[in-house]
């Protein structure tokens, strides 16, 4: 995948979080692109930071020129991880994000202060990674999703 821009302007690269995937940026993506950035919206694997981090590295890669690299929720903490190394990121933008420090989780974070509510509302599922070994996979309680996914949308649109 090579993403070549033509514009002075960096290449904006949008990575979601944690139980959304890239259309959840279609919005932002479209109001970026009316005003002249070229955007990218990564497909953020979600199978685990160092992975998630690496996957997102290979994109910026492709890409010529300068980045701004905006990450939101769990996106924040694999944006913190990709830039290490990638030459052509300028800035780091966090939307509602997590900015771990070095051997800090998403997680860590959430179960960190008070009110937080991420961690009761997980539900963890065995799975089997493609390399074969063990992992874990979450969801959100359905019963607990408008509240902690989606307190902002109206009432019936988070179900």
């Amino acid at each position: 995948m090579f993403h070549r821009s033509r514009s002075p302007e960096p290449t904006v690269v949008l990575v979601h979080g944690a139980f959304a995937d890239s259309t959840s940026w279609n919005d932002v993506a479209r109001e970026l692109r009316r005003e002249g950035h070229p955007v990218v919206a990564v497909a953020n694997p979600l199978r685990g930071l160092s992975g998630d981090a690496a996957y997102v590295r290979e994109v910026l890669a492709g890409i010529e020129g300068p980045v701004v690299l905006v990450g939101h929720s769990y996106g924040g903490s694999v944006i913190t991880a990709a830039a290490v190394g990638a030459d052509n990121v300028r800035a780091l933008v966090y939307v509602a994000a997590f900015i771990p420090d070095k051997g800090e989780s998403a997680l860590d974070l959430a179960a960190r202060f008070p009110g937080g509510s991420l961690g009761e509302a997980l539900r963890p599922t065995p799975v089997t990674l493609p390399d074969g070994s063990p992992g874990m996979e979450f969801t959100i309680d359905q019963a607990k999703f408008p509240h902690q996914f989606a307190a902002d949308v109206p009432e019936g649109g988070a179900s």
